[in-house]
This record gives structure tokens, C-alpha cells and sequence, in this order.
């Protein structure tokens, strides 16, 4: 029987993660935008982000379906081991009808901002990915284990970046060491998985996770559009190095959203396991983590907007200035994205709604290109970043409708509005304030200052709960 980790510590583990994750960015990305220039990262993110849903296409929505059916089967060694069996050989055949596909479409494309070495060497993710299997080691809740061993190939391939990435023409070299990172993420997982595999696999059986992996796949392609396959829409369009206008800010997006995200796939096996046996506790959970999902995504929302010019400059220079409006605007979308994701993974997929999931997506997915095809022309590359915005909001409203009406989860309370008050108070306020520092403090200041006021209980009744008991001692 595995020992079984307390959900408080997945949680700091997790946190330490998605730190990593974050300061990752912070660290390498100002430096490469500096020496790869506009035209090099525009290059880049074109081709990562062909190769980025090329490669969740070949999951095969194993990174969710597998932490779910792990967790299941966690206590039961040989169960855990022909799962983990069945989902790498199904993920390992997908990957090379995958990357046969890359080829041919490689050979009749004649997009001018594909750079062809550089997507063959990132297509290298497409089989490393497949084969890492972590998601067999968030499903038994070895969160330790993924953090270490992230946080120390990170390291590495920093000090590699600074010393091998140095002029323009390191492009190649630069998408060399972020294949590496994957990589050698996958060789590490493989070692620690060596135990597993010789545990004799029973009632060997592939065909039952076709539908449900299919059915991820899904979800998984519908959530990874925005971001990914919209860029390559635009490349397509001829945006050319317009691209990097919008995919630095869009970095930063990210950045931000999987660390408030992250939270959701702790939560998953857990609340998989609750449904059915204390629906109670279940919408409790979720209740709690949208509040929280709301503090944390309307508080980087709000810095997001005051900030974007220093931001922008941070990461990118004076030659990205422009890109500060996409960042005005994708930081509204943070808001969004973080709450459907929740709703997705944590409250809709753990219920097995995958279909209501998809048919959400794919009408905002519809609505996005719509949007980009229709007005690129009239206001250039900034159109994809308010076509997410409104994308992202309409999906909030289905899935919002959808709860209320349908799955009727008690997730939603009065409470959670006082987020709201707070943060568009703050938006006005900074509004009001021309210098952006001062801006900025005070509208964290007033975001803060009024969830204290009107006595949120979520994070200030926490820390209030924590100060108490430390008193009476």
C-alpha cells in the first residue's frame, strides 16, 4: 500500500512547483527575448506552439484521464502497474501517428514562419512527453517527487541557456535545451518507474481507455486552443512577427494562470473519490476552491492591468512596448480562464460531463476564429487577444448555466462577490491614478484593504483563525 500523503502537504508541494515553474520564466525569458530578438522568439513560439498541441493531440488526454484512473487504483500495486502499461503503450503508438502526420504536414506547408529545423528538433517533445508518465506520479500523490525533481533539471538548464544562448543565430540551440527539459524529465521518470513496470501486469486490456482518453483528448485539445492552435491560425493568416507582440504577453498569462491553476489537478484524485461517497464534502471543496481561484486570479488580474507597461519591459524591452495593451487585456481573461478551468477539470471532468465539456469549447473555440478571421484585417494581431477575452467569458457563462440548472452543485454563495466589488473598485481607482507605481500600490492596497473590511472568509478569516489561536498561546 502506498503511504499516503496528506493533502496539505500535496498542496505545499505543489506550491514549490508552480514556484519553480514561475521563477523559470522570469529568469530565462527577459535574457532570450534580448538576444533572439522579435523576429527569433516569433519564430519560436510559431513553431512551439504547432508542436505544443501536436503534442497534447498525442496524449491522448492521458494527462487527466491517467491522473484520475491511477488514483483509483493507487492502493492496488498490480492494478497500478497495468494501467500504467496499457496508458504508455497506447500514448507511445499515438505519438507516431502524430509525428508521421508532422511530416507530411511539414512537406506540403508553405507557411514562410515555420522554421523547419526548429520544429523537428521541438518535435522531439512529442515522443519524450508521451513517455513521461507524470501523470502516474500526481495520481498516487508523489507530489514531492515531481517537485525535487523539476525544480533541479530547471537549474540546469538555466545555467545551460546563459552559456550556450548568446546571439541570434542560438535559436536552434535555445529550442535544443527546451526539448532537453522535457527530456530529461522523461528519463528521470522512467528510472523511478522501473519498480512498477516489473510488477506482472493482469487482464492486459487497451480497448477500455480508448473511449475515455478520446473523450480527454477532447477536453484537453478544446482547453489547450487558446494559446497554442489560435497562434498558428494567426501565422497563418501572415501575421509574421506580429506574433511576438502577442505570445510574450501570453507568456506571462500563462505564467500566472498555471500557478493559480495547479491547484486543480492536487484536488482531482480527492474529489474523483468524493462524488460518490460524500457529495457534501465534494461541493465544499469546489466551493472553497473557486473562492480561492477568485481571490488569487482577480489579485494577479488587477496587477496585471496597473502593471503591464513595467512588465513588458521586464520581459521584452522597449521593443515590445505595444505588447502592453495585449497584456491589458488578457489580464480580464485571467479571470475567466482560471475559473473554467476549475470548472473543466475539477468539478465538471470529475463527474464525467466530458461531453457537456466539449460541446462548450468547441462552440467558443468556433466563436475565437470567427473572431480572428473576421478582424484581423480591421485591427491586426491585438484581435486574438480580445477574441480569447470574449471566448473565455461566454465558456464562464455556459458552464456557470450548465451548474445551475443541470449538475446543481452547491458551489456558488453571496460570499464570493465581495471579490468582485473589491477588484472592479480597485480597476477604478488605478484608473484615477496616472503614476503607475502608485497605481499600483493602492489598488492592491484598496483590493486588499476592502476584503478585510467586509470580512472575507476564505483567506482573511484563515489567517484571522491562525493569529487567534497564536494569541491565546
Amino acid at each position: 500500500m502506498l503511504k499516503k500523503e496528506s493533502l496539505k502537504f500535496n498542496l505545499a508541494m505543489n506550491m514549490i512547483r508552480t514556484g519553480s515553474n514561475l521563477l523559470f520564466p522570469i529568469v530565462v525569458f527577459p535574457y532570450v527575448v534580448r538576444v533572439l530578438g522579435v523576429e527569433g522568439i516569433s519564430l519560436y513560439d510559431t513553431a512551439n506552439s504547432l508542436i505544443g498541441y501536436l503534442t497534447i493531440i498525442a496524449s491522448l488526454g492521458v494527462g487527466i484521464y491517467g491522473v484520475r484512473e491511477i488514483g483509483r487504483v493507487k492502493e492496488d500495486s498490480v492494478k497500478r502497474s497495468t494501467a500504467l502499461k496499457e496508458l504508455l503503450t497506447i500514448n507511445t503508438l499515438a505519438a507516431i501517428v502524430t509525428y508521421v502526420f508532422l511530416l507530411f504536414f511539414l512537406y506540403f506547408s508553405d507557411n514562410q514562419h515555420l522554421n523547419t529545423k526548429v520544429v523537428l528538433v521541438l518535435s522531439l517533445l512529442i515522443f519524450f512527453t508521451s513517455l513521461s508518465a507524470d501523470w502516474y506520479f500526481v495520481g498516487v500523490e508523489k507530489q514531492a517527487f515531481i517537485t525535487i525533481r523539476g525544480v533541479i533539471i530547471k537549474v540546469v538548464i538555466v545555467m545551460m541557456v546563459f552559456l550556450f544562448v548568446n546571439d541570434k543565430s542560438d535559436l536552434l540551440i535555445y529550442a535544443t535545451l527546451m526539448m532537453l527539459l522535457i527530456a530529461i524529465t522523461s528519463l528521470v521518470n522512467i528510472y523511478f518507474l522501473v519498480p512498477v513496470f516489473k510488477v506482472k501486469a493482469v487482464d492486459f486490456n487497451l480497448k477500455k481507455h480508448i473511449g475515455p482518453m478520446v473523450s480527454s483528448l477532447l477536453i484537453n485539445s478544446c482547453v489547450s486552443y487558446f494559446g497554442l492552435l489560435d497562434v498558428v491560425i494567426l501565422s497563418e493568416m501572415g501575421a509574421g512577427d506580429e506574433i511576438a507582440y502577442y505570445t510574450l504577453p501570453l507568456r506571462v498569462f500563462k505564467i500566472v494562470s498555471v500557478v493559480i491553476t495547479s491547484t486543480s489537478m492536487v484536488f482531482l484524485p480527492r474529489v474523483a473519490g468524493l462524488l460518490s461517497s460524500d457529495k457534501t464534502a465534494f461541493d465544499k471543496i469546489n466551493r472553497e476552491s473557486i473562492s480561492f481561484i477568485l481571490f488569487t486570479s482577480l489579485g494577479f488580474a488587477l496587477f496585471l492591468f496597473t502593471f503591464s507597461g513595467k512588465i513588458i519591459q521586464l520581459f521584452g524591452g522597449t521593443q515590445f512596448a505595444d505588447s502592453a495593451l495585449s497584456l491589458k487585456v488578457l489580464a480580464f481573461t485571467l479571470i475567466g480562464a482560471c475559473f473554467t478551468n476549475l470548472m473543466t477539470f475539477q468539478v465538471f471532468y470529475s463527474q464525467q460531463k466530458s461531453k457537456a465539456i466539449n460541446l462548450f469549447y468547441l462552440s467558443c473555440i468556433v466563436l475565437n476564429i470567427l473572431i480572428i478571421v473576421l478582424g484581423y484585417k480591421h485591427f491586426g494581431y491585438i484581435i486574438i487577444a480580445y477574441s480569447y477575452l470574449a471566448s473565455i467569458f461566454i465558456l464562464a457563462l455556459l458552464q456557470g448555466l450548465y451548474n445551475r440548472f443541470y449538475t446543481k452543485n452547491m458551489l456558488f454563495e453571496v460570499e464570493q462577490l465581495k471579490y468582485i466589488l473589491a477588484f472592479a473598485l480597485s480597476i477604478l481607482l488605478s484608473l484615477l491614478i496616472k503614476n503607475v507605481y502608485l497605481s499600483t500600490v493602492i489598488s492592491a492596497i484598496t483590493y486588499l484593504l476592502i476584503l478585510k473590511l467586509t470580512k472575507e472568509k476564505l483567506v482573511f478569516g484563515l489567517l484571522d483563525s491562525k493569529l487567534l489561536k497564536r494569541n491565546k498561546k
